[in-house]
Order: C-alpha cells, then sequence, then structure tokens
C-alpha cells in the first residue's frame, strides 16, 4: 500500500444527512452503501454511517441488506444522542433509551456494528473529567455487550480557560488503560464552535505520546489549506503534522513547526514516494506503519465524493516525487548495525526510539526511520 493510502486508511466517518449534504435517511443509506464503488478509494472509510439516536428505529437488518450488505462487509455505525448538559439522570434516560433503541441489533458478529458513540456537552473539560466515572459506570451499565468508543465532543475554548490540555489527555489515557470501552474526544473545525488552529496546534503538540482516540468534524472536505475554498483547515494538513510530531522530537519539531503545517497551502510541500515528506521534515514508510498503528484519529466528513480528495490524491501521488526539494536532494544511507535504514537529507538523521544516529550537512531539518 502506498503511504498516502496507509496514512488516510479507515479514516472517515460518513455523515451525509448532515449539513451541507443534509440528504434524507434512505438517500444517505444508498450513497452509503455505494460508496463502496463511486469513491475511487473505499479503504478511506471508517465508519459507513453517523446517524442520530432518534433515528436508529428506522434501520432495520432487512433493509440494509436489500441495499447490499452483509456480514462479510458490516455496517459501521455511529450514533449521536442528545446533547449533554451535566444532569446524570438525563444521561441515563438517553443512554437507556439509546440500549433499547438497538436491542434489534445483532450488535456481537451481526450486520450492524456500534462503532462510537459521540456525545456533545456544553461541560467544560474539567466538569466533564470529573463527572468521567459515574459516566463511565452509567455506559457500561446499559452497553455491556457492546464495546464502541465513547467520544465527547467539546467546545476547545474549554482549554483556553485554564484546563491543562496534558492533564485531559493523561486521564483519558489512564481511564482508557483500565477498560475495555474507550473514550475520545471530538472538536469541530468550522463553526462558531470551531477549535482555532492556535489550540490545534496546542492539542496536536500534547498529544504526541497519548493514545486517547481523537475525531475532527465540519469544514474537513479539502486535503489541504485551499485560498480557492476559504477553508482553514485540510485533513492531510491535520495528518501530516500528527504523524511529524509524533515521529519526531518536540525540539526538532515544535509548535511553530506544527503550526506551519497546518498552514500549508501548496501541495507541492508534500511527497509521499517513500514515506511522509513535508519540506525538510520526514518520516520514512516502516515508520509511518509503526506510528499509525497506534493513532486512532477519524475525520467526519458529509461527502467524500465530487470533492477534490480523489483528485488531489492521484495528483499528489503522479507528481509528488519530483515537485519538492529541488536541489537537496537525499541519498540512502548504508544499513545501519542494528538493521535500521535512513536517508541523508539534513544536519541530522533521528530513529524511532529519539536517539540522535548520526549529524551530517546542514540542508534540512529531520529524518525519522523506524
Amino acid at each position: 500500500m502506498k503511504t498516502l493510502e496507509l496514512l488516510l486508511q479507515s479514516r472517515f466517518d460518513y455523515a451525509g444527512m448532515f449539513p451541507p449534504a443534509k440528504l434524507s435517511l434512505e438517500e444517505a443509506l444508498r450513497e452509503a452503501i455505494n460508496l463502496r464503488d463511486t469513491l475511487a478509494r473505499p479503504h478511506l472509510l471508517a465508519a459507513e454511517f453517523v446517524v442520530d439516536s432518534n433515528r436508529l428505529a428506522e434501520i432495520h437488518e432487512a433493509y440494509l441488506e436489500e441495499l447490499g450488505y452483509d456480514r462479510l462487509t458490516p455496517f459501521q455505525l455511529v450514533v449521536l444522542p442528545p446533547d449533554y448538559e451535566g444532569s446524570l439522570a438525563a444521561l441515563r434516560s438517553e443512554f437507556r433509551l439509546l440500549a433499547e433503541r438497538i436491542e434489534h441489533f445483532e450488535l456481537d458478529g451481526g450486520l450492524i456494528q456500534l462503532r462510537s458513540i459521540e456525545l456533545k456537552t456544553s461541560l467544560a473539560i474539567g466538569n466533564l473529567l470529573e463527572q468521567l466515572p459515574a459516566i463511565d459506570g452509567i455506559f457500561e451499565e446499559l452497553f455491556p455487550d457492546t464495546i464502541p468508543t465513547l467520544t465527547f465532543e467539546v467546545n476547545a475554548d474549554s482549554f483556553a480557560e485554564g484546563n491543562s490540555i496534558d492533564q485531559t489527555l493523561a486521564t483519558l489515557d489512564a481511564h482508557n488503560s483500565k477498560r475495555v470501552a474507550r473514550c475520545g474526544l471530538k472538536f469541530r473545525c468550522s463553526g462558531e464552535e470551531s477549535i482555532s488552529r492556535e489550540m490545534l496546534t496546542l492539542l496536536i503538540d500534547h498529544w504526541r505520546r497519548s493514545e486517547v482516540p481523537l475525531k475532527l468534524t465540519a469544514g474537513l472536505h479539502h486535503p489541504i489549506v485551499e485560498n480557492t475554498y476559504n477553508n482553514v483547515f485540510g485533513f492531510l494538513n491535520i495528518t501530516a503534522a500528527i504523524l511529524l510530531s509524533r515521529a519526531i522530537s518536540r525540539d526538532a519539531f515544535p509548535r511553530s513547526l506544527i503550526t506551519e503545517c497546518l498552514e500549508t497551502d501548496s501541495a507541492t510541500a508534500f511527497d509521499f514516494r517513500s514515506g511522509l515528506w513535508w519540506k525538510n521534515s520526514a518520516v520514512d514508510f516502516a515508520t509511518v506503519e509503526k506510528l499509525l498503528g497506534k493513532l486512532s484519529l477519524r475525520f467526519g466528513s458529509c461527502s467524500l465524493v465530487g470533492t477534490s480528495l480523489s483528485v488531489y490524491l492521484d495528483e499528489a501521488e503522479r507528481v509528488s516525487p519530483i515537485r519538492i526539494r529541488g536541489a537537496k536532494r537525499s541519498r540512502p544511507l548504508s544499513n545501519q548495525r542494528d538493521g535500521s535504514f535512513g536517508r541523508l537529507v539534513g544536519r541530522q538523521v533521528f530513529y524511532l526510539s529519539g536517539e540522535k544516529k548520526e549529524s551530517v550537512s546542514d540542508r534540512a531539518n529531520v529524518v525519522v526511520s523506524a
């Protein structure tokens, strides 16, 4: 599999019923099953369908089978309950209603698989974490036979109000290490509740070693920032910034470079020939594979067909080997004694362990190798 496809494999949740697509339930279900044929790269899908919990009663296995779903290709479902305002009693009631609505699903090995429950909340991060044990108790009581991720959609301003991103991630990591059902975070990337570029930079910087699932949604229809569409974020910018920050030390890939990567509006700044290259920072293919094994990152999208996605990916794969780095041509390093392999492109060669192996010329920043 090529690097670019590996980066985006199982990365998108299809949300065709939500703006701006706003398809009917039937239209969205038909679009979802057709994505396997109409989407140039069907492996991009993580979940086939995102749906409000009040529409679950309209989804039946017999109808899905008529559309073409089967147990070999199960229907991956993400459910959105009503917003959580802080009342545990109200949450218990909503979760009990949700549990009743999915009773007719054969969730264990059946046609429908519940991948995630995404709970939007107006609570500040600190207050949410205080309630986490109680919320988790309700979740495990009412969903004992399923193991979906419980994802909290929060307002990023909570972090700006003094709540520590590090503490939030540490609390969720500690919680997830003891539970089968993990808790994650979800942020919007457009609209009034959008996370700012500065806050997303901070989140990515602090997320370097965390395994908390992260979902980003809204405004992510395009791979990179494009002035034509006036989009603030590109999903490829975000994915690249996350991978590079996880592979490279904070000293060599600081917040300023994370921000710069998020702001990149030129496709020629990326190269996917033999790994992930962005300007003078790189991660080879083996390291990309290793890092992605621990990365839980998803994007929500209401439209995966008719956007610039496939066109961009085809173009990137066709021309990227010749369109960046200019005279700063790389040459392979010989195999190291420990069997690892690097590429000479800059003043430092870094390995996944973080150990500095070799100091070379001053032409670029960093290289990472497994």
